[in-house]
């Protein structure tokens, strides 16, 4: 079903009904890399992938504590014991590429190549593809810092970050960050440094366009950007995945 945003008449709108989940979970994170490749996680930790194909959710972990899917379609994920998994080629198989010299809290990554993750410190880790090895070389990018949250860029690889009181900044150097809001986020996802989606603590989705954020839609419950810019979102009656197809004015 496709229709006009009532919030905007030159932006196209459409719904995806998902089936029912076991035991009525509830959904707390939506990711996306491409087109309808989007990935849900629920309150009781695990984590779904919406089959395009199948129309419909087909669980893939359990034990999950955060998520990220790259530009590339990459999955990675953390588990209750702070370590990292990734989605292999053979599509419901995944494997452990952190080196347990880390511990790992959040994840964030653009696509294979490089991963980025906080821990309980709040510092600030990177991991690197290695191609001849097929592994990851893991190093310290801050530890002086606080980091709450890394995100990475789908276009232009950028980082934004989030500090102890939640607030965001883009990622000049581990000596300067510069301020984007001056409100707190409970989540955000970022094409490039001057386009971002993010919900604050009061429910309300804004996009970040050229410097200035601008309020989209009040009770929405988590949301997401592909690589093209379609926004996806869950309003908090949790039934629908809504998705906003872009044009030149959004």
């Amino acid at each position: 079903m496709i229709f006009n945003d009532i919030n905007n008449p030159n932006i196209k709108t459409g719904q995806i009904k998902l089936p029912p989940f076991p035991n009525n979970a509830v959904i707390k994170r939506i990711d996306v890399s491409r087109g309808e490749d989007f990935w849900i996680l629920t309150d009781e930790n695990k984590l779904y992938h919406w089959s395009t194909i199948l129309k419909q959710m087909t669980f893939m972990r359990r034990n999950v504590t955060d998520f990220s899917i790259g530009s590339d379609g990459t999955a990675v994920y953390i588990n209750q014991n702070n370590e990292i998994y990734i989605r292999n080629l053979y599509v419901y198989s995944w494997d452990k590429i952190d080196d347990d010299h880390h511990t790992h809290r959040t994840i964030s990554l653009c696509d294979h190549r490089t991963i980025f993750t906080t821990n309980d410190y709040a510092d600030f880790n990177k991991g690197v593809y290695h191609d001849e090895f097929n592994t990851y070389n893991w190093e310290s990018v801050d530890d002086i810092g606080y980091y709450y949250h890394i995100y990475c860029a789908y276009h232009d690889h950028s980082l934004w970050i989030k500090d102890r009181y939640n607030l965001i900044y883009k990622y000049i150097n581990k000596n300067k960050h510069t301020p984007l809001a001056e409100i707190p986020f409970d989540y955000i996802k970022v094409l490039s440094e001057n386009y971002a989606i993010g919900i604050d603590y009061y429910f309300r989705l804004w996009k970040y366009i050229e410097g200035t954020w601008v309020l989209i839609r009040n009770n929405v419950k988590c949301a997401t950007i592909n690589y093209n810019g379609d926004l996806f979102f869950l309003d908090k009656n949790n039934n629908y995945i809504i998705y906003n197809i872009k044009n030149s004015n959004f």
